[in-house]
């Protein structure tokens, strides 16, 4: 995951969210995938029952 280019997407922010969201993902064993599809944050996050 990385920071966007914020001149390109006018948003600002430090880029700390996603990263903060990986860790979690990362350390609970889980996995996660997220694109942009149709102008729309589409966010999966799988993990065993």
């Amino acid at each position: 995951m990385k920071k966007g280019n914020s001149a390109r997407t006018g948003h600002t922010g430090n880029g700390l969210g996603l990263s903060i969201v990986k860790k979690v993902l990362d350390l609970s064993g889980f996995t996660g995938d997220i694109q942009i599809e149709d102008g729309w944050f589409v966010v999966t996050i799988a993990f065993k029952r």
